[in-house]
């Protein structure tokens, strides 16, 4: 059985993303976005509980972001892109694009 799951990967960056944590596909969703960027070799912590699971850092040599909850509130994934794009990640926007696109 295939999973049909449509998540925003910009969502992974968010405390509240994924419908709070309650989205069904909300830990595989961060998981995949995590995985993409290790493709690109950029590592990722996230944190969370029991839901609202979020990559609050990625970092990849000398350069280390920690967005901590910068994106909690933001209303959508754009809005996640954008600032990703203002602070120079294009290739991290880039990924997240191709897997928004899939």
């Amino acid at each position: 059985m295939k999973l049909n799951i449509e998540l925003d990967p910009y969502e992974a960056f968010m405390k509240f993303g994924y419908e709070d944590g309650d989205d069904p596909g909300a830990e595989w969703g961060v998981e995949k976005v995590a995985a993409a960027l290790r493709n690109i070799n950029w590592g990722t912590e996230a944190a969370g509980g029991l839901h609202n699971n979020y990559i609050f850092r990625v970092f990849r040599g000398e350069t280390d972001i920690e967005f901590g909850d910068q994106f909690s509130y933001a209303g959508t994934g754009e809005e996640v892109r954008e600032a990703l794009l203002r602070m120079g990640l294009d290739d991290v926007v880039r990924t997240l694009d191709t897997l928004r696109n899939q």
